[in-house]
């Protein structure tokens, strides 16, 4: 190449690479854990991750943590996801600051519902990639999570879906001016098609890629909400079309019901 010949000697071939895992180093570690962020001590001493909404720190909780830092003598990492790294921690001093930064927490609005949205879906304690902005300069980097949300306006969200949990694959724009309010509604369908087609370990951002945006819609169209479902008629069903029902469902990736409704709904239109 010419840059060897200015250099005047052969660059080495690459060397392989292990595959990108993401870490947002959030919660307690071991700090002699090797880490991209801080070399293995073998110390015996921890480190903490702390979360910071959207990269701001202000009011009471930033007067704690002054108080940790301050009080402790601990040196403090800056992540690239704007969350904070508390290091160099001895052992005994885990309960103290623990209580501390409990005290002070303030889970995100959002992410509140979201996991209690996963949770009356039989999907608890799925790991999953949620971002939100307030506008579109990516500071929250919301183009790069499995869900992004980037604010369009008073209470309103262009969201993002497809990009993967190691950071490897960008997002692209699913959905404009998705109503605050309707959270809950717009992702339960997602993540129900996510629960009942999903391959072994695939995450939802992987999902969302494979089978795609239009796919995604369609069965957002046709979905029942789970309280809707309710309130809903129930029919009893002879076990071999029940059995049918099933097999199609999983050659098609949808859940029995979407297909049942499907099955209904042309043997509607061919009466009439």
């Amino acid at each position: 190449s010419v840059t060897e010949q200015y250099l005047g000697k052969k660059f080495e071939p690459f060397k392989p690479l292990p595959d990108w895992k993401f870490e947002d180093y959030l919660g307690w570690h071991e700090q002699a854990r090797p880490s991209a962020f801080l070399a293995a001590s073998g110390d015996g001493k921890l480190f903490v991750g702390v979360y910071v909404q959207n990269g701001r720190l202000k009011g009471e909780p930033k007067k704690a943590l002054r108080a940790i830092i301050e009080s402790y003598g601990i040196p403090v990492t800056l992540t690239a996801n704007q969350n904070i790294i508390l290091r160099d921690v001895e052992p005994a001093w885990k309960a103290d600051i623990q209580r501390a930064l409990t005290a002070e927490r303030s889970l995100p609005h959002v992410n509140q519902r979201v996991t209690a949205l996963l949770g009356r879906l039989g999907l608890e304690g799925e790991a999953l990639t949620l971002r939100m902005t307030g506008c579109p300069n990516g500071c929250a980097r919301p183009y790069m999570a499995e869900i992004g949300f980037v604010g369009d306006g008073p209470n309103s969200y262009q969201v993002w879906l497809g990009g993967s949990s190691n950071q490897t694959r960008l997002a692209e724009v699913f959905a404009e001016r998705v109503k605050l309010a309707n959270l809950e509604a717009f992702l339960e369908p997602l993540f129900a098609y996510w629960r009942a087609s999903r391959r072994p370990g695939e995450g939802f951002g992987d999902f969302s890629a494979r089978v795609g945006f239009a796919a995604l819609r369609e069965y957002s169209a046709a979905y029942v909400t789970t309280s809707a479902a309710d309130a809903l008629p129930k029919v009893a069903l002879p076990s071999d079309t029940y059995e049918a029902l099933a097999a199609l469902a999983a050659r098609e990736g949808k859940s029995i019901a979407h297909v049942a409704n499907e099955q209904l709904q042309q043997l509607s239109g061919a009466a009439n």
